[in-house]
């Protein structure tokens, strides 16, 4: 992605050919897209973000053959048009929207919404129409249109009495020349437009228009009220036909108000999972029953270790019994250090037999880790492995009784022993604790989550009702290990262990896949991009006996499931959202088009599983409209029972449910998301991954959002890279993963794509492009932070136009008058590559930039020339060739 001093970077929408985002708002609310007059663009609407509420982000449409677009054909087909934007308009349909056209913008607008409607997507929560006679009454004389009006009869009867151009513009022949055929082709799409009757929209309409406008009748604008199934209103507005400009500070007070009160009354971030009955049994109980229906069937797999259902029920049976008669009573700890292997899950199942609590700790983590969670724990017995206890400290081995299951452990216990027939296995309450996961939390503090027996069973039996298992399946198991061994073990199914030494090697991981004929498995989004991503791989053989593979724990880029897709289209990919304090709280197959809702960057996790429920809330605890962002809260049988001895931690993330009548209680996720219309979670990323950056307050996940939005990008993560001296973040460094197939874009067009997204504050310095994102073997394959490279200096973000200073006199005059036209305070931040559109220029300051510099200069510069000329160096080196000279 590196650039070269002499390239000179063209124009660049900011957020795609069709729509300019004016002024990025990542963390509004709602999206208003705004369609401008005939022969205008969408600087037009420039003033309005800093004359909205921050809650909303403005839009402008970008026709062809004008402003950043004037090199290309004008478009003179409304079909056209309408379909181009509302396949770019797509994208962005993830939070609430509306429509604002001005005269005939309001044409475009009305048409983009009936095809968003035909499409069946999420419709806006307002049409607004300003200036325009109804699309069903034909306003024009057929026989003398106005497109094919003489260009004095055009300016006379249309430009100077609608009031589109002052005095000194209209008689500007150069601007004239600039606009006429803009001007006509605008008309000619509109009076070659012919409106087809269909049902009325489900959007309300506010019609408005000036009062002293000649152009429209207000019998014409309430025309309008037909055409819509929902509230209508007819406003009127003190001014002409450019009323919206004359009386603009009305116009955006009542636009503002408008969408307040259609937020208030949208739908809000509440839903519910499906009702569905489950067992009332601890998870051991049900494996029980399971060992008894298939007693000779092969249970586990690890190598040439297997258990059938008979052997693994009985030697959990005695391993509990000993367990007992070492005085383990219920809602005991009991620990288990062990990497991946049968004896981790005969302890498990052990140690709920013996109505204790297992608490699993990973073999990766560092010794002072251990240390601090066994310590936090008090558990007071751990079952381990020779060669994992041997190495340790003393002072951790000390804190602890430890029992270690090597090579003929069985025999060294006694399980042989006829006695332990005789020790009794207590009756365990399936509200009671079953296991609790240890995680060093935020703050770096270690905190134990305790999970019930009913929170497991509820979300294995939702896979279980929409996923159920066939004939011969065969289930990987190793990432989340301890949640997800038990999901084959209940139906009867086999558990294949994948060896840690397999699980972070691609190319052993997926012949590990064929080779037993891997049928399901969980694991985390970045393990499977980087076996996606790996070359050399024949993943289309070695995954054709795949049928469903969950991805958790991550966020998820839409890209990820058609990668997965075009290896193996048999199968089913679902993305699923939860936490150790939720288990397992949301689910979706995503679709083959990439996921629910495809063209949005980040996949949707899908609505709450059965019995679950999900809000999105502001910070005061009210639900949000749906499409707003919020924290994400999750409440259900399947939330955690709290934090181990933690009663501080607990009230904070464990809260009452205020939405509910009947109460209870829901977890706090700090996860900001939002729910789609229909229901659907998008998780964005963490609440906590903000940072202060030069004063200004950035969500790293905004930052991330933003980059998987660009289709050459398929994976994200942004660090703040610290200053030494300060203490403090200095900038972002973005990492990234390329599509597959698709060449890595050049630093400009990146800078500029993201430059329509974000404010400049959260543009990152450096986008350091990887091969895949490194994985933490420690954290259930999650992605691995510390281990991202210090970025080299080629990777710089930076458009070359931003960079290149003056090369002499000339380029020094013309850019003082830029800076002083286009309104910019700092003269430095204009380079001599930057575009006059680009920054803001139209065809009125290109006027005012012509006449400051032939009046100040003595030039002979034309308007036209500002466009065909569009930066400071093409313009300095055109009045050059004159022999152009700056005055001193």
């Amino acid at each position: 992605m590196t650039s070269t001093g002499t390239t000179t970077a063209p124009a660049a929408m900011a957020a795609g050919d069709w729509l300019i985002n004016l002024e990025p708002r990542p963390e509004a609310h709602l999206r208003l897209f705004c369609a401008h007059h005939a022969g205008g663009s969408a600087q037009y609407f420039d003033p309005w973000p800093a004359g909205l509420p921050a809650e909303f982000e403005v839009y402008g449409v970008n026709l062809p053959g004008r402003g950043l677009r004037r090199i290309e054909p004008l478009v003179r087909d409304l079909a056209t048009i309408v379909t181009a934007l509302a396949d770019e308009m797509e994208q962005y349909l993830d939070r609430p929207y509306a429509l604002f056209g001005d005269s005939i913008g309001a044409l475009v607008s009305y048409e983009v919404i009936r095809e968003l409607q035909r499409r069946g997507a999420p419709l806006p929560v307002r049409l607004f129409a300003s200036g325009m006679v109804a699309p069903q009454i034909v306003w024009w004389d057929p026989d003398a249109p106005l497109h094919k009006t003489a260009d004095a009869a055009l300016f006379d009867g249309l430009v100077h009495d609608a009031g589109m151009l002052d005095a000194v513009s209209l008689a500007n022949d150069e601007l004239r020349q600039v606009m006429l055929p803009v001007l006509r082709a605008d008309l000619e799409m509109a009076e070659t437009y012919a409106h087809q009757p269909g049902p009325p929209l489900a959007v309300p309409i506010t019609a408005s228009r000036g009062d002293d406008d000649t152009l429209l009748t207000p019998e014409q604008l309430e025309g309008w009220s037909a055409l819509t199934g929902a509230e209508f209103e007819h406003l009127t507005f003190p001014g002409a036909h450019f009323y919206s400009q004359q009386s603009q500070p009305e116009v955006l007070a009542m636009i503002a108000d408008r969408l307040r009160s259609d937020l208030a009354t949208r739908p809000v971030s509440v839903a519910d999972g499906d009702a569905h009955p489950y067992p009332d049994q601890c998870l051991h109980e049900i494996f029980a029953e399971q060992a008894k229906k298939t007693p000779d069937a092969t249970a586990l797999v690890q190598h040439d270790k297997t258990y059938t259902y008979r052997q693994l029920d009985a030697e959990t049976d005695a391993l509990a019994r000993w367990l007992v008669t070492r005085g383990v009573k219920p809602g005991d700890l009991v620990g288990i250090l062990m990497e991946r292997c049968p004896e981790h899950v005969v302890a498990l199942i052990a140690i709920n037999k013996a109505g204790g609590i297992f608490m699993p700790l990973e073999a990766a983590y560092p010794a002072t880790t251990m240390e601090t969670f066994i310590r936090t724990s008090e558990a007071r017995l751990f079952l381990s492995k020779p060669a994992l206890v041997d190495p340790m400290l003393d002072t951790l081995r000390g804190r602890c009784e430890w029992v270690t299951l090597g090579p003929g452990w069985q025999d060294e216990l006694g399980l042989d022993d006829p006695g332990l027939a005789d020790v009794a296995l207590p009756i365990v309450a399936p509200d009671a604790v079953a296991f609790m996961s240890m995680s060093s939390g935020t703050s770096g503090a270690p905190k134990g989550i305790c999970q019930s027996h009913r929170a497991a069973v509820n979300a294995y039996w939702h896979r279980y009702v929409y996923a159920p298992y066939g004939d011969d399946e065969h289930e990987a198991c190793n990432v989340y290990f301890i949640w997800y061994v038990w999901l084959p073990l209940l139906q009867g199914a086999v558990a294949y262990i994948v060896p840690d030494d397999v699980i972070y090697d691609p190319a052993l991981l997926v012949a590990y896949i064929e080779d037993h004929r891997i049928t399901r498995s969980t694991i985390s989004p970045s393990l499977l991009e980087s076996v996606l991503r790996t070359p050399g791989l024949d993943l289309a053989t070695a995954f054709a006996s795949l049928r469903n593979v969950t991805i958790i724990g991550e966020v998820v880029p839409s890209t990820l499931a058609t990668e997965f897709y075009a290896v193996a289209p048999h199968a089913t990919l679902t993305q699923g959202y939860g936490c150790a304090e939720t288990h397992d709280a949301a689910s979706t197959p995503l679709a083959h088009t990439g996921a629910s809702g495809a063209r949005l960057p980040v996949a949707s996790t899908g609505g709450p599983q059965m019995n679950q429920r999900m809000y999105v809330l502001d910070e005061t605890g009210v639900p949000q409209a749906r499409g707003v962002t919020g924290e994400l809260y999750v409440g259900g049988p399947s939330i955690a029972e709290g934090y181990f001895r933690d009663e501080t931690n607990t009230n904070l993330r464990f809260v009452p449910d205020p939405v509910r009548p009947e109460g209870g209680t829901m977890f706090k996720t700090g996860d900001r998301a939002r729910m789609l219309p229909d229901g659907t979670i998008q998780v964005l990323g963490r609440i906590d991954s903000m940072v202060k950056l030069r004063g200004y307050s950035v969500m790293l996940g905004v930052v991330e959002g933003a980059l998987l939005g660009h289709p050459a990008i398929a994976r994200a993560t942004v660090v703040p890279a610290i200053d030494d001296a300060t203490g403090r973040p200095d900038h972002l460094v973005a990492y990234v993963v390329w599509s597959a197939d698709t060449d890595a874009p050049p630093a400009w067009e990146l800078w500029r794509f993201l430059g329509g997204q974000l404010p400049h504050y959260a543009m990152p310095a450096f986008v350091v492009p990887m091969a895949a994102l490194p994985i933490d073997a420690s954290s259930n394959s999650k992605l691995d932070r510390r281990s991202l490279p210090e970025p080299d200096p080629e990777y710089r973000l930076t458009s070359v136009a931003a960079t290149v200073a003056p090369r002499h006199a000339i380029d020094e005059a013309i850019r003082a008058e830029w800076v002083v036209v286009l309104g910019v305070g700092d003269p430095d931040t204009v380079g001599i590559d930057d575009d006059f559109a680009a920054l803001g220029g139209h065809s009125l300051l290109a006027a005012e930039l012509c006449g400051r510099l032939n009046d100040v200069h003595a030039g002979a510069l034309r308007v036209v020339e500002v466009f065909t000329h569009p930066t400071v160096r093409q313009l300095a080196d055109l009045v050059s060739e004159r022999g152009w000279r700056p005055e001193a």
